[in-house]
């Protein structure tokens, strides 16, 4: 997997969520949260091509990372 793109918001993951949504028009389909303390989501927005959102799994967090990677092959 490769980085299209990522970036660092000043904002919590549901509020990023709920805005990204709101710009992309569709809903992230896999949430879930990790054994590491984070929480995830992903979109599928094209053949091989993913938007991943990611913050830690805390009430008090408020910084979210979100990109867009893509499955490449050697």
């Amino acid at each position: 997997m490769a980085v299209g793109f990522s970036v660092v918001v000043n904002a919590n993951f549901d509020t990023t969520k709920t805005r990204l949504t709101k710009k992309i028009g569709k809903p992230f389909g896999k949430c879930e949260p990790l054994s590491d303390n984070m929480r995830t989501c992903e979109l599928a927005i094209g053949e091989k091509k993913t938007i991943l959102l990611m913050a830690e799994d805390n009430v008090k967090s408020t910084t979210t990372l979100f990109g867009c990677y893509y499955f490449y092959a050697k």
